[in-house]
């Protein structure tokens, strides 16, 4: 049986908040290092490599700019495919 939207919603919710600390941590940070459109280079090692400590598997550049990246993680377990 498949769970239900609000299951998600409930999953996503609490995983949120087991994060709140590390969500905080990277606000702050990209925030103390301002940068300019287009040139978010410090912003984009940073999350580039918070994802990767985080287990995901990083690809940079993407779509030619050098800015962009694309990180996907797997459990290994079946289920929905989240995209932000």
């Amino acid at each position: 049986m498949r769970p239900r939207s609000g299951e998600y919603s409930t999953k996503v919710q609490d995983n949120v908040e087991r994060l709140r600390n590390d969500i905080i941590r990277v606000s702050q940070s990209i925030h103390a290092h301002p940068e300019l459109g287009l040139h978010e280079h410090w912003a984009c090692g940073f999350l580039v490599q918070e994802a990767r400590d985080k287990g995901f598997t990083v690809e940079t550049p993407v779509a030619g700019l050098g800015t962009a990246f694309l990180a996907t993680y797997s459990s290994g377990k079946p289920g929905p495919t989240i995209g932000f």
